[in-house]
């Protein structure tokens, strides 16, 4: 049997990726601290979750705090950690802190969803891509980072979050009504790195108080 991977997607959700990888399950590899990953290529390697027939995806989905390992050792060698898989942490409700380092490029479609204790969130600059549907059901999230360069914030990737207080963005390009209608957003940050603010980016923001642009 075949195990087929949607984790490079970074448009609609029901968008084909560019570069879906279908593995085996003899592809997958566990670590020493019992996480599972799929090796990419030569250097890098890609972090799922566990299914539902694994012992412990019970306690995944109970966990309340994680740090994704910049690297991780695999049969004797050493990979980047370099991709996080669909719905890497979706339904993780008593997730309260998370940790993704940089050198993370690419994170899969729904990989927030239903995290309804995170409080904030870093999203690294070394990432390129953030898979559809993300932050669905983050109904504790109060400050949002997004460090990178690469990426475009559109209504895709950043759905309603009603209790957004504080937005820091490096996005190139915010598109138009993003983040409109948030009604407990009192502050954004844009940092360097942004270029294009689409028409009503921030409509209807009732709270907004500060906005402080590069």
């Amino acid at each position: 049997p075949s195990l087929t991977c949607l984790s490079f997607v970074s448009c609609d959700k029901n968008e084909k990726a560019d570069d879906v990888k279908e593995v085996s399950w003899s592809d997958v590899k566990r670590t020493s601290d019992g996480n599972r990953y799929i090796i990419l290529d030569n250097n890098s390697v890609m972090l799922i979750r566990p299914t539902l027939v694994d012992s412990d995806f019970d306690a995944w989905n109970n966990m309340t705090s994680y740090v994704v390992l910049e690297r991780v050792e695999i049969d004797g060698k050493m990979y980047a950690v370099t991709h996080l898989g669909d719905n890497i942490f979706g339904g993780c409700t008593s997730l309260r802190s998370l940790t993704i380092p940089e050198g993370v490029v690419n994170i899969g479609l729904e990989a927030f969803m239903e995290c309804s204790s995170l409080v904030s969130i870093t999203l690294p600059s070394s990432l390129e891509k953030l898979g559809g549907l993300s932050f669905v059901g983050c109904s504790s999230l109060t400050s949002l980072t997004v460090l990178s360069k690469k990426l475009n914030a559109s209504l895709v990737n950043f759905q309603k979050l009603d209790h957004l207080t504080s937005l820091t963005l490096c996005c190139h390009e915010i598109s138009g009504s993003t983040f409109s209608d948030y009604p407990e957003l009192t502050e954004v940050i844009l940092k360097d790195g942004v270029e294009i603010i689409g028409t009503g980016a921030f409509s209807g923001c009732k709270k907004l108080t500060l906005v402080d642009l590069p």
